[in-house]
């Protein structure tokens, strides 16, 4: 019955309608199954955030390495700046990279995904 009730309030979540979950449609790219490279995946969530860098070689993956760092409290109070924020994100980005180089003048594909609803304006 949980999966049920659960179904329907994503359903009508997707559709606009009332629903216990916050639900926004997106969609994802099936793309290449036969991609090779390095990518990059930043992680925020809502007490954590993660750098994520990825090697696949043939669709296969072959490393994958991810640092997580810890929200500081104050940055998820509501009178801390979105300049504050964006600069803790700046700075795990900068760590990681001092540990997890990449290659000089490389094209790094970068992801950016929220662990809560968004919904993007522009």
């Amino acid at each position: 019955q949980v999966m049920v009730h659960m179904l329907a309030d994503m359903v009508d979540g997707l559709a606009g309608q009332d629903s216990s979950l916050k639900m926004l449609p997106s969609f994802v790219y099936e793309g290449d199954r036969n991609i090779s490279g390095s990518f990059m995946a930043l992680d925020l969530g809502g007490t954590n955030f993660r750098v994520i860098k990825t090697d696949i070689e043939g669709g296969k993956l072959v490393k994958d390495v991810q640092e997580k760092y810890e929200i500081p409290v104050q940055l998820m109070k509501s009178d801390s700046s979105a300049n504050e924020l964006f600069g803790f994100i700046a700075n795990g980005v900068k760590k990681f990279l001092e540990n997890h180089p990449i290659t000089p003048g490389a094209t790094v594909p970068l992801g950016f995904t929220f662990s809560f609803p968004v919904s993007q304006t522009a």
